[in-house]
């Protein structure tokens, strides 16, 4: 879903340069992805590989997190889009907030089964949350999603399993 909605909106990540120009990070959290980071930076690549590899980086980092914070919760956003109103009831009991009747309605029209699936804008809109977690199949061609599958498949099974 994140390459496909990168790769609709038209985004490359641009990140990488800013990766590489902070020392401390990239003799640390970024260490095992230098080379590639590098690489990166000097080779303008296509949209599916640099946005896998960003995917990757970004899920490198939550997974630490989740091995050296034990008590923090993890939301995946899949379980949020197919379960909105109990997934941020689970967010809303962890943080110790209470849940109004008002802010449940929100919920339920910005995620609602009524609203499209695809944004017309970049601009935050309602969006139906189900159809959105199958977006991508749109998005990206048979090749693409095989480059992704390839690219991603070793932090995907540790976060996801076999379910991928």
């Amino acid at each position: 879903g994140f390459v496909g909605s990168l790769k609709n909106a038209g985004w490359i990540p641009k990140t990488f340069k800013d990766f590489k120009d902070q020392e401390a990070l990239m003799q640390s959290w970024l260490k095992p992805f230098k080379d590639k980071v590098n690489l990166f930076c000097e080779k303008p690549g296509d949209i599916i590989e640099h946005a896998c590899f960003f995917w990757n980086i970004l899920h490198f980092a939550i997974m630490d997190y989740q091995k050296k914070y034990s008590s923090w919760l993890f939301v995946k956003y899949e379980d949020i889009a197919m379960h909105p109103i109990s997934e941020f009831q689970r967010i809303f009991d962890y943080l110790k907030l209470p849940m109004s009747d008002t802010i449940q309605r929100y919920i339920s029209t910005y995620t609602s089964e009524r609203n499209p699936a695809n944004a017309e804008t970049a601009q935050y809109q309602p969006r139906n949350s189900k159809k959105c977690l199958d977006a991508w199949k749109e998005r990206l061609t048979a090749q693409e999603i095989k480059q992704v599958m390839i690219a991603t498949r070793d932090i995907s099974a540790e976060l996801y399993g076999d379910s991928v």
